[in-house]
């Protein structure tokens, strides 16, 4: 179960041991109950104010891998709004956002993650964005964030023209105190997790 997760961070662990040792834990967890607390997390998000409020925004979200938390969900509770999904650009070690209108529009690209295909999508400005859900591999009490590796979307989130709130995706078994970093790894505005927020940046 969750509460098996050990969620401590040893210092002496790297990055690579911090992800295989989160990625052991996922595994562990059985089908159902990833199912479970990734229905329980889509409701927490869709309860942010910024996906409450009438004044439609633009939503950028992903898609889940296995062991990821899923939160499509809100595409249909909170459909007055409208959501991309990112797509790496193949040959570059980087992501562009592109318009969801529906699943027929997507396909596997070069991670075999779901992606909309440039021919039946348009190309969303970054600055267009108004909150950003990103997923990830562990998430800290300070809005750090440990990545699968790539360093997409810290490449993402460090352009000028990123400008959207963004909040941290995880299950609880991947929250941890704290977390290794590096100058260039990027920190999210919040963090969900299946026990509602975890933690959330102050702001004036």
């Amino acid at each position: 179960s969750f509460q098996n997760c050990m969620n401590y961070y040893d210092f002496s662990s790297t990055k690579p041991f911090l992800r295989q040792k989160v990625r052991s834990d996922l595994r562990l967890l059985g089908y159902s109950e990833t199912l479970d607390s990734s229905e329980i997390i889509a409701e927490h998000l869709a309860n942010q104010a910024v996906f409450k409020d009438e004044e439609p925004c633009m939503a950028l979200l992903y898609s889940a891998l296995p062991l990821e938390v899923d939160v499509a969900t809100i595409i249909q509770s909170r459909p007055s709004h409208r959501y991309a999904l990112p797509r790496v650009v193949p040959g570059q070690s980087a992501m562009e956002c592109r318009r969801f209108t529906s699943n027929s529009d997507l396909a596997p690209g070069s991670y075999g993650i779901l992606e909309p295909q440039p021919g039946r999508s348009s190309l969303i400005n970054v600055e267009t964005i108004d909150v950003a859900v990103i997923p990830g591999c562990a998430f800290s009490m300070s809005g750090q964030r440990l990545g699968q590796g790539g360093g997409y979307y810290d490449r993402l989130m460090a352009r000028p023209e990123f400008r959207a709130y963004a909040i941290g995706i995880c299950f609880e078994c991947q929250f941890f105190d704290q977390l290794p970093t590096e100058p260039h790894d990027c920190e999210v505005d919040c963090v969900i997790t299946e026990a509602g927020v975890r933690w959330q940046r102050l702001t004036n």
